[in-house]
């Protein structure tokens, strides 16, 4: 979060985040994905979100690349990513944000 918070001071206009909530607690993780939501939203930063958390990538995304083996097999929008069943098909997980979204 401090890292964060330093990063913001230069004012980017893009944030590039490797799983910013790896090897932390549930409400910490929950913390930083609804300040990420904010800077979004509220700022309008753009933000590259490298995560594996797919449900915080779902909640939090308004584009998706889905990647295998080090590249990138698909891409869309959160929505029509659940809608299609794209991971499901393509990777074998289930959401639990996927019903939230349809």
């Amino acid at each position: 979060m401090l890292a964060i918070g330093l990063i913001l001071m230069t004012q980017p206009k893009l944030l590039l985040l490797d799983e910013p909530t790896a090897s932390l607690s549930l409400e910490a993780a929950e913390i930083i994905s609804q300040a990420i939501d904010r800077l979004k939203e509220e700022f309008g930063l753009a933000i590259l979100l490298v995560e594996q958390n797919l449900d915080q990538c779902l909640s939090l995304s308004s584009r998706i690349y889905l990647m295998s083996e080090g590249k990138i097999v698909d891409e869309d929008t959160p929505d029509n990513i659940v809608k299609e069943n794209k991971l499901e098909r393509m990777f074998g997980i289930k959401s639990k944000v996927s019903k939230q979204l349809i």
